[in-house]
């Protein structure tokens, strides 16, 4: 039966993919008179409960998705469609570190398919590893040299990474070349390589096509613009940043931020981003900047890029701090495991493996992660105290408490605390 599911889940990747090729329409899953008795003959099992994570997604209800599937994965932990789908929806909501977990449990799963490479191609492209989108892809057109997706992100990873007249060559595929999409990124790259009259043609006959088509009418704009442009003393196509010019915009981008003007330190780590988004001072300003703004998500996100391509305590740390931030205590509590094995005795990673053992109701554990982030911090006290309240553990809970108070006489929690235990003592 897990073998029938992966498949459907397989034929449906495929057939969405190739709708946005542009190749065939792709039939609703799971329509088929076929799929429909599977399920009025088996009410309640894990392909009802996997139709109904497809549905959640559909409605974009993800959290709704990840129940059911959490379900199916309890009746069939190594159902391959269930792992690469949970996958999908983890990338979704930004939970990169999960997500690829997930997909290379899919690919262990079943590794015959490249339905896993698949996810771990659309990850690394999220966070800009273009390097790693062509290892990836590189890996699938091996075996199968005219796969449609794994050509274009292919010509995609090249074109990012400004090497156009590959780009160019893969965009203009014996096999997958015609396809509007692969015609518009060969448009685009002969662009940016300097071929401004190669590129007119191709917008122009897109848009001859199909005159609605905005990207290839932004593609046209930008040749006439070039064209206008390239006849002016100095003119030349954008290249990549050279080293010594993203160190410049760098420290640049550094004394910005130390005079407080964070937006121009954010237009200038952005700059250097496009020029090298390999970068990981780049991204490590980024990061630290949106969190200083409090947009945790688009610190979440550049905490991650830089964790993809190699591990960085402080990137590590900044990343569990802005989970935390989004409430997103599992997985902070996941990566805080990690960091744990390279600092036994962090204090961020101990205490927010603490402060989720406690949402858990594990009360014994959490106090004991507190006592061992800090035995005279005020915070992990703090932390101890409420434990030792859930526990019932009054007296140790009310001597806790007091400890607090006299290094932090106003600190709220630990009043609050004590409130509460002359309350229960009453009772």
């Amino acid at each position: 039966m897990q073998v029938a599911l992966y498949f459907y889940f397989y034929l449906s990747i495929l057939s969405s993919f190739f709708l946005n090729l542009g190749v065939f329409p792709v039939p609703a899953f799971g329509q088929t008179d076929g799929f429909r008795e599977s399920f009025l003959a088996e009410p309640g099992s894990f392909l009802r409960l996997f139709e109904l994570a497809l549905a959640h997604r559909r409605a974009w209800n993800l959290s709704g998705a990840l129940l059911a599937l959490d379900e199916v994965l309890r009746i069939a932990p190594r159902c391959p469609a269930a792992l690469l789908l949970r996958g999908e929806i983890l990338l979704d909501l930004g939970r990169y570190e999960a997500a690829r977990e997930a997909f290379q449990l899919g690919d262990e799963a079943a590794p015959e398919a490249p339905d896993g490479t698949y996810g771990l191609i659309k990850l690394n492209r999220a966070l800009l590893n273009w390097e790693r989108v062509l290892a990836l892809c590189k890996r699938i057109l091996s075996n199968s040299p005219d796969n449609a997706f794994a050509v274009l992100n292919s010509a995609w990873a090249h074109f990012n990474l400004r090497n156009y007249e590959d780009a160019v060559r893969l965009y203009d595929h014996p096999v997958c070349g015609k396809s509007r999409v692969m015609r518009l990124g060969k448009g685009w790259s002969l662009l940016r390589s300097g071929k401004v009259d190669d590129a007119r043609v191709v917008f122009q006959s897109l848009l001859k096509e199909l005159p609605t088509d905005l990207e290839a009418l932004r593609g046209k704009q930008e040749v006439e613009s070039a064209l206008l442009k390239q006849n002016l003393p100095g003119w030349r196509v954008t290249a990549a940043l050279t080293p010594e010019e993203a160190a410049s915009f760098l420290d640049l981008a550094s004394r910005a931020a130390s005079l407080g003007k964070i937006s121009e330190a954010l237009d200038l780590w952005g700059y250097v981003m496009q020029g090298r988004p390999d970068n990981a001072s780049a991204c490590l300003g980024l990061a630290g900047a949106y969190s200083s703004l409090g947009n945790w998500g688009q610190a979440s996100y550049y905490y991650s890029v830089v964790l993809n391509r190699q591990p960085d305590s402080d990137a590590l740390r900044g990343k569990i701090r802005a989970l935390g931030a989004l409430g997103q205590w599992a997985d902070a509590a996941s990566l805080s495991a990690d960091l744990l094995k390279k600092a036994p005795a962090d204090a961020l990673a101990l205490s927010t493996i603490a402060y989720f053992r406690y949402l858990l109701g594990d009360f014994e554990k959490a106090c004991g992660f507190y006592e061992r982030a800090g035995k005279d911090d005020s915070l992990m006290l703090l932390g101890r105290a409420w434990c030792k309240f859930m526990l019932k553990d009054f007296q140790a809970s009310r001597n806790l408490f007091k400890e607090v108070l006299q290094k932090e006489p106003a600190n709220v929690g630990a009043i609050e605390g004590l409130k509460l235990l002359e309350k229960s003592e009453e009772e």
